[in-house]
């Protein structure tokens, strides 16, 4: 069984863990997880983002719905054959006395719009039963879909699993999770700029981990043991 509050973490979910070098090469035949047909290339000079290199983030996801003429409305990452990781607020509207016949997932896919693409249908929603207490202050913000029909991560050359991080078994150290300037990178089909058209392409951005004493997240960030900050780097300081 899946613990939700250890999943915290998986808000990364989309944010996975790089090195400082612009390649991230990934060997499928020495790790279980994370690794696409191609290896990560990242231009850490790139502050609004750029497109990711074609399939080398084949974790992540596209949530559709029927009733919005199947586009594109939020992210997730695969955590099983089974299981996608997503945001509450993504998935909080749909009954839990209904069989979501009308929620998709599209997985193995760089382009929104491609037609070679995988679909699932989910029939069970577990959201985080402290999210609508807390629904103000975007705290726990944190649902996992369960697929009607598995995805085969063996044979698809296009899919894989995310790779958790190791659980972290005290305060201190869910605090300190990830630790200050840690590399990371968010990916995404969001839009391009403020009221702007989604991106057809997977998008990708680095970001730095920000550590919550620091002014920029300390007004923000209400309870490190269950947010962390992340922003990017400008001329030596940081941008939340």
């Amino acid at each position: 069984m899946i613990n939700l509050l250890f999943i915290r973490v998986i808000l990364l979910l989309i944010i996975s863990s790089l090195c400082d070098a612009s390649n991230y090469v990934c060997d499928k035949n020495s790790v279980p997880c994370g690794c696409g047909q191609t290896s990560v290339g990242i231009n850490a000079r790139i502050i609004n983002g750029e497109d990711a290199i074609p399939y080398s983030w084949p974790m992540i996801v596209s949530l559709r719905d029927a009733d919005r003429s199947e586009e594109h409305f939020c992210g997730g990452t695969i955590l099983s054959e089974s299981y996608i990781l997503t945001a509450a607020h993504c998935v909080d509207m749909f009954p839990n006395d209904l069989l979501f016949e009308n929620l998709t997932i599209v997985a193995g896919t760089h382009s929104l719009s491609q037609s070679d693409r995988i679909i699932r249908k989910v029939n069970k929603i577990i959201i985080h039963p402290l999210w609508k207490e807390f629904r103000v202050e975007i705290q726990y913000d944190i649902a996992i879909l369960h697929l009607v029909e598995p995805l085969n991560l063996t044979k698809s050359s296009t899919l894989t699993r995310t790779c958790l991080p190791l659980r972290q078994n005290t305060l201190e150290e869910i605090m300190n999770y990830p630790s200050n300037g840690t590399s990371l990178v968010a990916i995404g089909w969001g839009t391009l700029e403020s009221d702007g058209m989604i991106s057809d392409i997977l998008q990708q951005v680095t970001l730095n981990s920000i550590h919550h004493f620091d002014k920029i997240c300390a007004n923000t960030i209400r309870d490190p043991s269950i947010h962390f900050c992340a922003g990017l780097y400008e001329g030596g300081k940081s941008k939340k």
